[in-house]
């Protein structure tokens, strides 16, 4: 059974292009880029937080999930573990499963892959969320944070002020990848790296 027909299955798989694109991705069947012109990055575990409010509906949705998808899939094939934290209004978390249990990964992507809140966004419920990941003596002490968002929110001073202590204090980095042209200042002060993703052609 194909990785397409294993999502399929789980029910209601077919409702988001990002699903028929992770899909493909796992079994081998899209293009795949190599990005350029920045450092090595740490190959510990992975934070993802995936705005999934409804201003991501559409193009911005099936761009941050299918990034997540890849991210996902890079880390399982590294034998690393990812958290993936889903916000709009209020936050999810979702845990990797062992990387040798096919099938659950499998239900782990589509679950990750399909979800979608709508509604407003809260940054700070996300980042809330995501902090004590990095904390001294947890799975993901050693990994860096990717936050991928349309920008439509900002950071309070207080979410802001921990998120900069916990850098500091636990020595990870932050991704900052935007789903169209908008920046928002306050996410982007705090990110050590950001990009602007218009389509899955870039």
């Amino acid at each position: 059974m194909t990785s397409m027909e294993r999502l399929r299955a789980s029910g209601g798989a077919g409702k988001l292009m990002a699903l028929d694109w992770s899909a493909r991705y796992m079994d081998n069947r899209v293009s795949q880029w190599k990005m350029k012109g920045i450092e090595e990055v740490n190959r510990g575990p992975v934070v993802i937080c995936v705005d999934v409010s409804g201003s991501m509906i559409g193009k911005d949705n099936t761009i941050a999930k299918a990034l997540t998808v890849s991210a996902c899939k890079v880390a399982r094939k590294d034998e690393r573990p990812v958290r993936v934290v889903l916000f709009s209004s209020h936050a999810e978390t979702f845990d990797s499963p062992d990387y040798n249990d096919s099938d659950a990964y499998v239900k782990f992507l589509d679950t990750v892959a399909t979800r979608f809140s709508g509604g407003g966004t809260n940054f700070d419920e996300a980042l809330t969320k995501a902090l004590p990941a990095f904390e001294t003596g947890n799975d993901y002490e050693d990994a860096d944070l990717i936050f991928i968002t349309d920008g439509c929110a900002r950071i309070s001073e207080q979410v802001e002020e921990a998120v900069r202590k916990s850098k500091e204090e636990n020595e990870w980095t932050m991704y900052a990848i935007f789903t169209s042209g908008g920046y928002d200042d306050t996410l982007t002060d705090i990110a050590d790296k950001k990009w602007t993703v218009n389509s899955m052609n870039e």
